[in-house]
C-alpha cells in the first residue's frame, strides 16, 4: 500500500489529498475528496462491490458515463474463492455510449500462473494477459542480476517423512476449516438506489474519474 501511495505522488504528481487508503489502520474515505482509492485485499473483500455499485448508481443519477478503473498488484492472489467477492460488483456496471466500455482494468503479476489452475476466474473479472516480459529478457535488459539454479537433494530419515506427513495434514485441515468460515461470508450489494440515499451518494460522487488501486 505505502509503495503505491508514494509512487502516485512522487512519480504521477498525484496530490496526496486526492489518495484514499483502505485497510491497515486507515480510516474510511469520502469520495468527493478522492480519485484513487488503495485498498488491502481484506478490506476489498468486505466494501469494494458495494462502493462498486453504488458509483455505478451515482452515475446513474447524475446522468454522465464515467468508467471505474481497477489496478490489481499481485493479481494471482485474487483467483480464491473469497477475494473474487470483491469483483462482484462489476457485473451491475452499464456498458458507456460513448465508447462501448463497462470498466477498465489492469492486472499486475510475476507469476500469474496458479498450480490450482484457477487464474482463469480472475481473467473473467480482470481480462486475458496482454503483455508478458519474461526472465531472458529481463536478463538481456540488465533488468535482473544473472543467476544459476541448482537443485540440492535432501534425503529425509524415516523419522523426519513421518512429521512432515503429519504437518502436511494438519495444514490441509486448518486450510478446510478456513474455506467453511470464509462460506459464511457474504458480500452485501446495492442493487438499486432504495439502498443509498441521494444526498449520501453525491455526496461520495467523483468529479471525473475513480480508480481502485488492490495491493
Amino acid at each position: 500500500m505505502q509503495n503505491w501511495y508514494e509512487s502516485l505522488i512522487e512519480k504521477f504528481h498525484v496530490h496526496k489529498e486526492t489518495i484514499g487508503r483502505r485497510g491497515g489502520g486507515h480510516g474510511k474515505c469520502l469520495w468527493n475528496t478522492k480519485k484513487f482509492i488503495i485498498y488491502i485485499s481484506n478490506t476489498a473483500q468486505k466494501e469494494l462491490a458495494d462502493y462498486t455499485v453504488a458509483f455505478e448508481k451515482m452515475n446513474e443519477l447524475k446522468n454522465r458515463d464515467i468508467c471505474q478503473f481497477y489496478i490489481c498488484d499481485e493479481c494471482h492472489r485474487y483467483a480464491t474463492e473469497n477475494n473474487l467477492k470483491m469483483f462482484d460488483g462489476l457485473k451491475y456496471l452499464k456498458t458507456k455510449q460513448e465508447d462501448d466500455i463497462d470498466y477498465y482494468s489492469v492486472g499486475l503479476s510475476a507469476t500469474p500462473e496458479r498450480g490450482d489452475g484457477r487464474e482463469v476466474y480472475f481473467y473473467r473479472a480482470i481480462g486475458d494477459v496482454i503483455y508478458k516480459y519474461n526472465i531472458l529478457e529481463a536478463l538481456a535488459d540488465n533488468a535482473v542480476s544473472p543467476f544459476t539454479i541448482k537443485n540440492v537433494y535432501c534425503k529425509l530419515t524415516k523419522k523426519e517423512r513421518k512429521k512432515l506427513k503429519e504437518l502436511n495434514q494438519k495444514i490441509f485441515s486448518l486450510i478446510k476449516q478456513l474455506n467453511a468460515l470464509t462460506k459464511t461470508v457474504k458480500t452485501k450489494l446495492f442493487t438499486n438506489t432504495g439502498n443509498l440515499d441521494t444526498e449520501t451518494i453525491i455526496r461520495e460522487a467523483y468529479i471525473s474519474y475513480f480508480a481502485y488501486i488492490l495491493c
